[in-house]
């Protein structure tokens, strides 16, 4: 992992909030799931994707010793992702668990599918920049203030194709359930 800087405002915004509040790791080995992470990552195969975002948060949910996963809250559109960022940091008491995922989604009254397009898998060795845990009083101003740093498309698109691909899926599967209705 190279200790490159994150973006310019990013860095300001992180220097307003409590020094003492923020950590910064190097490497992963104090970092585990359930927390909430900042980092500057450069995708392996950016040639092929559709898009990807250069600046995840992400919620981390597992980690193995060449990858780490979970909910990039990016993906998730703006007012969802505050709603959801708020029940879920206001519940918690230490780490986030899934069962306080769970509940904060459902709170939040997000489609569920959105958190197939959340869920992220990032190669630790693309990860650019030092990585930064947030304390639980920094969550929400750092959801509602990082911005995604997409590449190869606007924000207004991602979420456009996102919307697009979960029409699509439930069209597919109401057309499912009516062929199995017709067939008793």
């Amino acid at each position: 992992m190279s200790k490159g800087k994150l973006p310019q405002p990013v860095e300001k915004l992180l220097d307003t909030l409590y020094d003492e509040k923020i950590k910064e790791y190097k490497t992963l080995r104090k970092i585990r799931p359930g927390m909430l992470l900042l980092y500057g990552y450069d995708a392996k195969y950016k040639d092929t994707l559709k898009y990807w975002d250069a600046l995840p948060v992400m919620l981390l949910m597992y980690m193995d010793g060449k990858h780490i996963a979970g909910l990039n809250l990016h993906y998730i559109p703006w007012t969802y992702r505050i709603n959801f960022a708020k029940y879920l940091f206001e519940e918690q008491k230490g780490h986030i668990t899934w069962k306080g995922i769970k509940r904060a989604w459902r709170k939040a009254k997000i489609p569920g599918a959105y958190a197939y397009y959340a869920y992220r898998k990032y190669l630790i060795s693309h990860i650019r920049t030092s990585i930064k845990v947030f304390n639980k009083e920094t969550y929400l101003p750092v959801v509602k203030n990082v911005l995604p740093e997409f590449k190869k498309m606007e924000d207004a698109m991602i979420y456009a194709d996102i919307r697009r691909r979960l029409k699509e899926a439930s069209m597919k599967n109401r057309k499912k359930v009516s062929v199995r209705r017709r067939k008793k």
